[in-house]
């Protein structure tokens, strides 16, 4: 749905993923419908929500045990390095 130009859309399916998620108790699933619902809000210059959602993901994906300091800091400078490209 994001490919297809349809946000508004691919929001609500996200959402109802991550409420899904939420509720069983799949923290991996959580932080997977987090990312790029999280791009999404950003893009749409929903920054509250965006908040809301990177919280979100950062605490399951910790309390999952996914989140290392060493996953941390590649994603940073990955992101430095788009930024500087201008991507």
């Amino acid at each position: 749905m994001i490919n297809l130009k349809q946000p508004h859309y691919a929001i609500l399916l996200l959402s109802g993923a991550l409420a899904t998620y939420k509720e069983i108790g799949h923290e991996k699933g959580v932080a997977k419908a987090a990312l790029p619902l999280l791009r999404l809000y950003l893009r749409q210059g929903q920054g509250w929500q965006a908040l809301k959602v990177a919280l979100l993901a950062l605490k399951t994906t910790y309390r999952a045990g996914v989140l290392h300091p060493a996953i941390l800091l590649r994603l940073l400078r990955r992101g430095v390095r788009r930024n500087l490209r201008g991507e």
